[in-house]
């Protein structure tokens, strides 16, 4: 049976902060897997984190990082 890894575990192995982890939208996560009985219980099977990783490419910024509050008016 495959090790199911909580958000802070699934944190840690890609190295990010755990809130950085519950930011991030469901499809940018690997496939989860929900526990019944409780919507709040999602964990990763380790194996589907390993391919997921195997097969994710590096992401490349697609806006410049902006320091600060965004200006009234301005869209990002």
């Amino acid at each position: 049976m495959d090790r199911l890894l909580t958000m802070k575990e699934l944190a840690e192995v890609l190295r990010v902060s755990y809130s950085v982890i519950r930011q991030w939208p469901s499809h940018r996560l690997p496939p989860r897997v929900i526990i019944p009985g409780s919507p709040r219980m999602v964990r990763f099977r380790e194996s589907e984190v390993q391919k997921w990783l195997s097969r994710s490419e590096p992401m490349e910024r697609q806006h410049p990082v902006r320091i600060g509050r965004p200006r009234r008016g301005l869209s990002i």
